[in-house]
C-alpha cells in the first residue's frame, strides 16, 4: 500500500511540475492550475476522478490564464488520463470519460488556435481514443499473462503422481459400480434360479435352463465390460489443465503480426489519398509543393510495409519526414499522420527486434525534426504520443509473449500429467479386467456346465443332479464372495490377491472333474504354499478346455525350475482352431506372467493337436505377491 501511495505521489508531482514549467501567466495562477494537474495525476488509478480533476484543471487554466495555442502544458496529463480510461474501465464508461475529456479540451481551446470546430473535435477524439485503445490492448495482454501464469501455477501445484492418484480413485469408484451392475446381478440371478431348481418342483427344468441362459447372457455382458476396460482412453481430465487432448485456445493476436496480404496495400492507398488531399488544403506559405506532395506520398505509403517489415516502413517514413524538413518542403500534417506514424510505431515496437526498433527511432527523429521546424505547437504532443504508443506496443508484445510461453508450459505440464493419468488409469483398468475375468469367467462356465449336467441327469439320477445343483450354488456363493473382495480391493486401491477357494489347485481340479472334464494332475511342488498366480493360470486353462474341448483329456503339470515354477496344461482336444480368437483370458495370463518377469506361451500341443499352455513364474516375484 505504501509503495502504491508513493508511486501515485510521484506521478502527480511529475505532471504538476511539467504543467508549471510550460504554463504561461502569473505565478499564483500557474500554481493553482499546476496543483490541480498534480492532483489529477495523483488520482491516475481512479479513472473518473482523474477525468474530473483534469476537466477542472483545463477550465481553470482557461479562466485564470491566457494559454498559448501550444498544448505542451496539458498533453502528458491528457494522455495519462486517456490511457487509464482505456485500461481500467469498461468500454462504455471509457467512452463517456473520453467524451468529457475531449469536450473540456475543445472548450478550453488548448489544442487549437481557433475556437473549436469539427476538425479539432475529430483530432481530439482520435488522439484520446487511440491512446485509450493502446492502453486497453496493453492491459488485456497483461491480464492474460497473469491469468495464464496462474493457470500454469495451478497445474504445476499438483505433482503428476498426485493427479494420477486422484484419477485412479475416481476410476475405481466407477469400476466398482460397473462390476456391481453388470456382473453381480447376473451371478445373483443364477444363484436364485439354482436355489429354486433344487426343490425339484414342476419348473425345475425351466429353472436350470434359466441358469444356463443367464450364464450365457452374463458371459456376453462380461466380454463387453472387459472390452470397455481394455480400451485405451483417449482423453482424461487434468486439474487446472483441461484434458489430455489439447484444447484449442483463442490467443490474443500480437500487435504487429502480419495481416492479410491485401489489407496493408489497401490501407496504404487510402491513407496516401487522404494525405494528398489534406496536404493540398494545408500548404504552408512560401511552399511551391514541388517536392512536398511526393514526399507526403512516400511517408503515407510506407504504412503498406506495416505487416511484412514495419521497421523498414518506419525508416522510410522517417527518412521522408527528415528529407522534407531539411529540404524546405515540409510534409503536411493531418489525420493520416496519426494513422501512419502511430501504426508503424506500434507494429515496429511490437516485433521486439533491433532492426524494427532502429526504424522506429529513425521515424521518431524525422518527425521531431519536422515538427520542431514547421509545427512546433504540435511537437510535445506528437512526440509524447509516439513514445507512448511505442512503449505500449513493446509492453503488449512482451506480455503476449509471456502469455504464450505460459500457455506452452501449461500445455507441457498438462500433457505430462495426462500421460501419468493415462498410464495409471489404464493399469488400474487392466488389473481390474484381469481380476474380474479370473473371478467370474471360470465360475460362470462351471455353473452353466453343472446346470446342464443337472438337467441331463434329472430323470435318471436325481442324486447326481442334486449334487450338480449344489455345486452351482456353491460356485455362485463363492463368486459373490469374490466379487465382494474385488469391490473392496477396487475401493481401497490395494493390490489384488487373486485366489478363490483358498487358491487350492487340487480343489480346483476336483471341481472341474465333477463338471465332466478328465484331468491328470502332477504337482511336483509339494510343501510350497498355494500360489494365486499358479491357481489363476491353471483355472483359466481348465476353463478354456471345458468350454472349447469338453470331451478332451487334460494334463496339468506343476514343477520347479531353479528359482521359478513351471506350469504346463495340455489337452488333446481339437486345438486352437476351436477358439475364434485369442480371448481376454489368455491376454490376462500373458500380462500377469510377463509383469512378474516370467514367460508365457499358448498354442498347439506338442504333437500339433490339442492346446498347450506353458508359463514360467519366477519364485522371487511370486513371493512378493
Amino acid at each position: 500500500m505504501l509503495r502504491r501511495g508513493l508511486l501515485d505521489l510521484a506521478v502527480g508531482c511529475g505532471v504538476g511540475l511539467h504543467a508549471a514549467v510550460f504554463l504561461p501567466g502569473r505565478s499564483a495562477d500557474v500554481a493553482v492550475v499546476a496543483l490541480l494537474c498534480a492532483a489529477a495525476g495523483a488520482m491516475w488509478r481512479r479513472g473518473y476522478a482523474a477525468v474530473l480533476l483534469t476537466v477542472l484543471a483545463e477550465l481553470t487554466g482557461r479562466l485564470l490564464l491566457d494559454p498559448s495555442p501550444s498544448n505542451s502544458w496539458n498533453a502528458p496529463l491528457v494522455l495519462l488520463v486517456a490511457a487509464v480510461l482505456g485500461a481500467g474501465t469498461g468500454n462504455r464508461r471509457a467512452l463517456v470519460g473520453i467524451a468529457i475529456l475531449t469536450g473540456s479540451l475543445i472548450g478550453s481551446s488548448a489544442w487549437s488556435e481557433t475556437p473549436a470546430d469539427v476538425w479539432s473535435i475529430l483530432w481530439a477524439l482520435i488522439v484520446t481514443v487511440g491512446v485509450a485503445l493502446a492502453a486497453r490492448l496493453m492491459s488485456h495482454a497483461a491480464r492474460r499473462a497473469r491469468a495464464e501464469g496462474q493457470r500454469r501455477r495451478d497445474v504445476s501445484a499438483t505433482s503428476p503422481e498426485e493427479v494420477a492418484r486422484q484419477a485412479v480413485v475416481e476410476e475405481r469408484e466407477r469400476l466398482a459400480a460397473d462390476v456391481q451392475t453388470v456382473v453381480r446381478t447376473a451371478v445373483t440371478a443364477m444363484l436364485h434360479q439354482a436355489t429354486a431348481a433344487a426343490s425339484w418342483g414342476a419348473d425345475s427344468q425351466v429353472r436350470l435352463s434359466a441358469v444356463q441362459e443367464e450364464g450365457r447372457r452374463a458371459m456376453v455382458e462380461l466380454r463387453r465390460l472387459l472390452g470397455l476396460l481394455r480400451d485405451v482412453p483417449t482423453e482424461f481430465a487434468v486439474p487446472g489443465g483441461g484434458s489430455r487432448r489439447a484444447r484449442e485456445r483463442t490467443a490474443t493476436i500480437a500487435p504487429g503480426r502480419p495481416a492479410r496480404s491485401w489489407h496493408d496495400p489497401a490501407v496504404a492507398v487510402a491513407l496516401v489519398a487522404l494525405a494528398v488531399v489534406e496536404r493540398s488544403f494545408s500548404q504552408p506559405a512560401g511552399d511551391d509543393s514541388s517536392w512536398s506532395i511526393p514526399l507526403t506520398v512516400v511517408a503515407a505509403g510506407s504504412i503498406g510495409l506495416r505487416g511484412r517489415s514495419p521497421g523498414a516502413g518506419a525508416a522510410i517514413c522517417g527518412l521522408a519526414l527528415l528529407t522534407s524538413a531539411l529540404s524546405g518542403h515540409p510534409v503536411g500534417q493531418g489525420f493520416w499522420w496519426i494513422a501512419v506514424l502511430g501504426g508503424l510505431m506500434w507494429s515496429a515496437l511490437a516485433h521486439r527486434r533491433w532492426r524494427h526498433r532502429v526504424g522506429a527511432v529513425v521515424m521518431l527523429t524525422g518527425a521531431a525534426v519536422l515538427l520542431a521546424g514547421y509545427y512546433p505547437e504540435n511537437l510535445t504532443l506528437s512526440v509524447l504520443l509516439l513514445v507512448a504508443l511505442g512503449a505500449a506496443a513493446h509492453a503488449t508484445a512482451r506480455r503476449t509473449d509471456q502469455a504464450e510461453s505460459e500457455v506452452e508450459q501449461t500445455r507441457r505440464l498438462s500433457e505430462e500429467r495426462a500421460d501419468a493419468v493415462s498410464h495409471a488409469v489404464q493399469s488400474e483398468r487392466l488389473a481390474v479386467a484381469r481380476d474380474l475375468h479370473d473371478t467370474v469367467s471360470h465360475a460362470v462356465v462351471v455353473m452353466v456346465m453343472q446346470a446342464g449336467a443337472a438337467q441331463a441327469l434329472a430323470d435318471n439320477d436325481r442324486a447326481a443332479a442334486s449334487k450338480c445343483i449344489e455345486e452351482v450354488k456353491a460356485v455362485a456363493t463363492d463368486t459373490l464372495r469374490d466379487l465382494d473382495r474385488l469391490s473392496q480391493v477396487i475401493g481401497e486401491g490395494t493390490a489384488s490377491a487373486p485366489g478363490g477357494r483358498n487358491a487350492d489347485v487340487r480343489a480346483l481340479v476336483a471341481r472341474m472333474r465333477a463338471g465332466g472334464l478328465a484331468i491328470d494332475l502332477e504337482d511336483r511342488d509339494d510343501g510350497h504354499h498355494p500360489d494365486p498366480i499358479v491357481y489363476r493360470l491353471v483355472q483359466e486353462s481348465l476353463t478354456n478346455a471345458l468350454r472349447y474341448a469338453p470331451n478332451a483329456h487334460v494334463r496339468v503339470t506343476i514343477s520347479i525350475r531353479g528359482e521359478a515354477r513351471m506350469i504346463e496344461v495340455v489337452d488333446d482336444g481339437p486345438g486352437p482352431a476351436a477358439a475364434a480368437s485369442r480371448g481376454y483370458g489368455l491376454i490376462g495370463m500373458t500380462e500377469r506372467v510377463e509383469s512378474l518377469g516370467g514367460s508365457f506361451e499358448a498354442g498347439p500341443g506338442p504333437s500339433g493337436c490339442g492346446f498347450q499352455v506353458r508359463a514360467l513364474v519366477p519364485s522371487a516375484q511370486r513371493e512378493a505377491q
